[in-house]
């Protein structure tokens, strides 16, 4: 009897070990932080199965809004491109580059100048999208002077932009699409670039029915 009650004590002993150690592997697992809104590796996840990417830069931080010169969380463009993610059914991928803009709006114009008269091409963080699947491009982007910034010239550099049909759309001040579709036009040649939507910055967040005419050229 003696030797049954042991056995049994040992077992149950086991058990609780097994159990306790499940549970600790559970909160560890649970602790590990959130992927971030970017996969780890490049892929195809961007696009969707009838071969749309939709791609954006944007910049957060101090910007023109009705009220005047605010810091926003979201960017213009950002704002937007969520809207089209949310219409085409599929995520957005955004561009970003290695070294952030200032936050500061004045100086951020000053850093976008000197860019732009340097034909700089800033370096981009990694992954970047698989486009051998991609057929159609949504790309948005902001008008710094003129034109697309220069992280969007290395972004399409990058990743290559031949044979793809580009959808662009923008947010600017006043300028409307400014330079920016005949400046995409050059940087691929061999790409058919349709004409681009302008939106106001200041009317971003309710950009719907942009954003539904922006989704319906992708997919029509």
């Amino acid at each position: 009897m003696k030797v049954f009650r042991n056995t049994a004590l040992a077992l149950v002993l086991g058990t609780a070990v097994f159990a306790l150690t499940g549970c600790a592997k559970e909160k560890a697992a649970s602790a590990k932080p959130e992927a971030s809104s970017q996969p780890a590796q490049a892929s195809s996840n961007y696009v969707s199965k009838d071969g749309i990417l939709l791609a954006y830069f944007s910049r957060r931080g101090q910007n023109h809004t009705d009220q005047g010169i605010q810091t926003l969380e979201v960017g213009n463009t950002e704002r937007v491109a969520l809207k089209i993610s949310d219409r085409l059914k599929q995520p957005a991928y955004q561009i970003q580059t290695v070294k952030p803009y200032t936050d500061d709006f004045k100086e951020m114009l000053e850093v976008a100048k000197k860019e732009q008269a340097e034909n700089a091409r800033p370096a981009l963080k990694e992954p970047l999208p698989d486009m051998k699947p991609v057929k159609t491009l949504v790309l948005g982007y902001p008008i710094w002077h003129g034109t697309m910034p220069m992280a969007v010239f290395s972004f399409l550099e990058k990743v290559g932009c031949d044979n793809i049909t580009i959808v662009p759309f923008n947010t600017h001040g006043s300028s409307g699409v400014a330079r920016s579709v005949d400046d995409l036009r050059k940087a691929c040649p061999k790409a058919t670039v349709m004409e681009g939507t302008p939106i106001k910055g200041t009317l971003a967040a309710s950009a719907d029915k942009e954003a539904a005419e922006i989704a319906q050229k992708a997919r029509p």
